[in-house]
């Protein structure tokens, strides 16, 4: 399914630039964390136990068309990841603070197609302007999940202090879904039509995408909670958009009757 969509967006991203001289092909890197909420088991929790964001790298690959002086449409296709992550407190050295919550893990790739509609201001002196986009989303996911251990010398500590070692799984729900995706941000426009952007974005999954469950035991007492996951994300992102193409053709055909 993945590889599937890959080739789709190459397609549709392909013979959509070779169709038209006046769009921005870019490339983004973000970083991004998405939540997770519970949706069964038990309702109390030791408080010991944290359920956490799930942190995850982003890459992206899009083109943007200019409508008008202030309306753009934006769409393509990036790779990020998707999880779930667990830890759960213990004793710890005040000169290593971070030992203080070991966690767990459990992630997999997903595969977004966004399509947006981006609004940006007029830009000032310094051509920087304020942009906005709004829009949906076609989510996919990997059916691969990669789980990540507590170490061993975490696992005797946490035994030590009366808490058990924690077992989490996760599984895929569907394989496709929707989101609405948001960002805000601001854009550098250089003068042959390249441009630099930095935004904060958001994605808000329309249906649960995956599940996951949490076992643990403190003070001879068992938890078990399961926690679902839609694909709902905020984070951070750069985006290069090289010059439009055909741009480059452009100037050398307008430099010709100077070179001759």
């Amino acid at each position: 399914m993945k590889n599937l969509i890959l080739l789709l967006s190459l397609f549709i991203v392909t013979e959509t630039v070779n169709g038209q001289n006046n769009w921005n092909i870019g490339i983004q890197l973000g970083a991004l964390g998405n939540s997770s909420k519970f949706s069964a088991g038990m309702t109390d929790a030791n408080a010991l136990f944290t359920n956490n964001c799930y942190g995850s790298g982003q890459i992206g690959f899009y083109t943007r068309k200019t409508i008008n002086s202030h309306f753009s449409f934006q769409t393509g296709f990036d790779f990020s990841q998707l999880g779930f992550s667990y830890s759960i407190a213990k004793d710890y050295s005040l000169l290593k603070e971070r030992d203080l919550c070991p966690q767990i893990n459990i992630g997999t790739c997903i595969t977004r197609i966004p399509t947006s509609i981006i609004y940006n201001s007029k830009p000032n002196c310094k051509n920087v302007r304020f942009i906005m986009g709004i829009g949906i989303a076609i989510v996919a996911i990997d059916n691969h999940w990669d789980n990540e251990n507590m170490a061993t010398d975490e696992i005797s500590e946490i035994v030590n202090s009366g808490i058990s070692n924690m077992n989490a799984e996760a599984h895929s729900t569907s394989k496709v879904s929707g989101s609405f995706t948001t960002l805000i941000g601001c854009e550098k426009v250089f003068s042959r039509g390249n441009m630099l952007s930095f935004t904060l974005q958001g994605n808000c999954g329309f249906a649960p995408l995956a599940e996951s469950s949490v076992t643990y035991l403190v003070n001879n007492k068992n938890y078990n909670h399961v926690f679902t996951n839609d694909g709902s994300f905020c984070g951070f992102a750069l985006c290069y958009y090289f010059l439009p193409v055909g741009s480059k053709k452009a100037i050398r055909n307008s430099a010709l009757p100077s070179i001759k």
